[in-house]
């Protein structure tokens, strides 16, 4: 009987570590498949893929947050003195805004680095029209009888150099 019962636990044992064996040592049925390389449909894209456009768009993006939040915490806008209050005027992106921007005045806080622009802005580049009444609205720089929702508008000069051509200018706010 008792040999029985040994022989009864021996069998279980060498079944459990077939089993075990067997699932530890065994490849899956189920493989992952290898991903294909992207075809020649299918873009890849490094830094030196983006467009002209593209480059100030993003740009305009990263120097109307750097505007903004200089706004927020210093109460007032980098714009010289005395300054028009004129929300149709485009101001320049000049070297003394942008030095303002990126702390070269006695606060020392690099807002241009802490709204990710890491490359160099080219001075009078850019344009900005900000929103000096508080209603929320600038005039459109191209279109100036509709009005676009936002508290700054920033934009290149585009390929020309010239604000007012708009067909090269790029900008990063929706039209309505």
């Amino acid at each position: 009987m008792k040999t029985k019962r040994l022989l009864t636990i021996l069998a279980v044992i060498s079944i459990l570590t077939f089993a075990a064996l067997k699932v530890l040592f065994t490849k899956p049925a189920v493989t992952v498949a290898p991903r294909p390389s992207p075809s020649s449909a299918e873009p890849t894209h490094s830094k030196a893929d983006y467009s002209p456009v593209s480059v100030d768009r993003d740009l305009c993006r990263k120097l109307t947050n750097a505007l903004r939040e200089f706004h927020t915490k210093r109460g007032h806008r980098p714009l010289p003195e005395g300054a028009p209050e004129d929300e149709k005027h485009a101001f320049a992106i000049d070297a003394a805004m942008l030095g303002a921007l990126s702390g070269k005045d006695n606060a020392g806080v690099n807002y241009l680095k802490a709204a990710g622009l890491t490359t160099l802005v080219p001075p009078d580049r850019f344009r900005a029209a900000f929103d000096f009444n508080g209603d929320g609205n600038v005039p459109d720089p191209s279109s100036p009888e509709t009005n676009i929702t936002q508290d700054i508008l920033v934009w290149s000069t585009g390929e020309d150099g010239k604000p007012e051509t708009w067909a090269d200018n790029a900008f990063a706010w929706l039209r309505p």
